[in-house]
């Protein structure tokens, strides 16, 4: 069986030219603020819209707690985020007098709206979770969620987990649900994917960078990588000269030698001193491959190595003489 995939879909609009700022979107990417001016009803669900179509809401800067976005199991993209506290009383100020808007086309019309708001459902936001469906019922297209890194898509290209920082653009739906009995309404409002994700920055560590050294990626005032806030060099193997302490002193290869002079040249930082720093004892004379990371003190660099494997020296044969 065959399924595609595609980006996830943005829910239906007005007419382009009745949008105020319809080209908002291609700098926006669909995280713009909006305000609320009207509410539709379909089934048991009130959604929220204004001037450039359905009302969206987008996070201050949020932990991730837990994370299956784009990974397509369970029928659902879930991501649980921890939000700042001074935002959640704001925003659920804001809810409020948006469910108020909405008060007269509900069920529960006929009763005052701080009994309805009281009774209602409301999300958990210090640990938000916002959950969406990636394929409709007998459908065989799967739904990405949009994911940015500042002016990059990278929807597929990274996977969040917990302990990474994200922005999310996000939607709520007011629900209404009568029992059986007809005398009791069950409300609530769920939160759903809006625009999408902005990845901020990505827990563990990026991929290091390798032979032959191309440094275009790096952010060399920070020195981080994109959505990581380190950067992870691979050595190659080089010769241990000399050790004090935990500072050594190596014999890169030219090809290094070369690279890390484009690096510290890049970050307007004094010459590599050809020394890392380890967490293990080391003898000279060996040979080492290393994964080392950069930090900063005014115009100085030191690398300290996050992964050290050394072997020894391998000895030349000697050609056997004739007697």
């Amino acid at each position: 069986m065959v399924f595609i995939i595609k980006k996830m879909s943005v829910p239906a609009t007005p007419g382009f030219h009745d949008l105020d700022g319809a080209m908002d979107f291609v700098t926006t990417k669909g995280f713009g603020e909006r305000n609320v001016t009207r509410v539709k009803k379909y089934g048991v669900g009130i959604y929220f819209y204004g001037d450039q179509g359905e009302w969206y809401v987008t996070t201050p800067p949020c932990k991730v707690l837990k994370a299956s976005v784009n990974e397509f199991k369970d029928g659902e993209h879930v991501l649980r985020i921890a939000c700042p506290s001074e935002w959640v009383e704001t925003m659920t100020q804001q809810l409020k007098e948006v469910v108020r808007k909405a008060h007269p086309e509900m069920l529960q019309s006929g009763i005052p709206f701080e009994e309805v708001w009281k009774r209602c459902h409301k999300p958990k936001f210090e640990a938000l979770e916002i959950r969406s469906k990636y394929k409709a019922k007998r459908s065989k297209v799967f739904d990405y969620v949009n994911m940015y890194n500042k002016d990059k898509e990278v929807t597929g290209s990274c996977s969040l987990c917990s302990g990474s920082a994200v922005q999310c653009s996000i939607r709520f739906v007011l629900s209404e649900q009568r029992h059986e009995d007809g005398d009791v309404v069950d409300t609530g409002i769920r939160c759903d994917f809006g625009a999408g994700i902005r990845v901020l920055k990505l827990s563990g560590n990026p991929a290091p960078i390798k032979r032959p050294w191309d440094w275009t990626s790096v952010d060399f005032d920070a020195l981080s990588s994109p959505m990581y806030d380190t950067v992870r060099v691979n050595t190659g193997s080089m010769v241990v000269s000399s050790v004090e302490g935990r500072v050594v002193t190596v014999e890169p290869k030219v090809e290094l030698k070369a690279a890390m002079r484009d690096f510290h040249a890049r970050a307007d930082a004094e010459d590599w001193d050809d020394t890392i720093v380890v967490h293990k004892s080391i003898e000279p004379g060996r040979v080492a491959v290393a994964t080392v990371v950069p930090s900063r003190n005014k115009r100085h660099i030191t690398w300290t190595a996050t992964f050290l494997h050394t072997s020894h020296k391998k000895r030349r044969k000697m050609s056997p003489t004739a007697d």
